[in-house]
């Protein structure tokens, strides 16, 4: 028995049928790749995103806590040095015929260390692996009388020694004592304690590598002193 013969209407019919159903078979299936592609574009865009603030808050937490230490370094990275010194005080009139004279013993507290904290420079690297410091260097913070004691001493009634006068003389004494103890290095010693410092604070927070150069704020000049792993 034969086939029955479609009419060629319903041949084409059928024909339009099937191509409309492939086309929106396609149609859905770009569809749908398109949706993937924009969702993962979107996901991938928001995994960027959250990483960039992720590591911006991270950066700004490091930051924050490197402020808040270099403040509590401030009074530690100090030298103090404790001294003593006589001065005597000599005085005479009438051609040498009346004669005062006071020796006393004083006591003083010198200390060196970073004038101003807030011209501490710092850098952070973005993998927060490195920070590079720049720091002013050590000046002489104050030189303090503690104390005095009247060692020895021989008055005329001609001739007098008052308080003022015996102050005066510590205090110029002081004064030479301050330079002394900076030509014999202070400040350099300050220095060095201020670096170590620094290297050991940064060093427990999780720095691989602290970088500190110290420079003059008058003349801004960078002295490198060596880089710390």
């Amino acid at each position: 028995m034969k086939g029955k013969v479609k009419n060629p209407i319903e041949q084409e019919i059928l024909e339009r049928a099937k191509r409309r159903r492939k086309i929106g078979i396609l149609t859905k299936l770009i569809i749908i790749l398109a949706l993937v592609i924009i969702l993962s574009f979107m996901l991938f865009s928001g995994y960027i995103y959250l990483r960039e603030k992720i590591s911006e808050s991270r950066f700004q937490a490091k930051s924050a806590m490197v402020s808040r230490e270099l403040v509590q370094c401030a009074e530690l990275a100090t030298v103090k040095m404790n001294y003593s010194d006589i001065v005597t005080i000599k005085k005479n009139a009438f051609l040498g015929m009346s004669k005062s004279y006071s020796i006393i013993r004083f006591r003083g507290v010198a200390r060196a260390g970073i004038e101003d904290i807030s011209q501490i420079k710092t850098k952070i690297s973005p993998d927060l692996n490195t920070i590079s410091i720049e720091m002013p260097t050590c000046s002489l913070l104050s030189n303090d009388i503690s104390g005095f004691d009247l060692f020895d001493e021989s008055k005329n009634i001609f001739v007098s020694i008052d308080t003022q006068e015996v102050l005066a003389e510590i205090e110029r004494a002081r004064d030479e004592t301050g330079l002394t103890l900076i030509n014999e290095g202070i400040i350099k010693e300050a220095n060095n304690h201020a670096k170590s410092l620094l290297t050991q604070v940064f060093t427990a927070m999780g720095f691989k590598f602290v970088d500190i150069k110290i420079y003059d704020p008058k003349d801004s000049t960078l002295e490198m002193l060596g880089q710390s792993n």
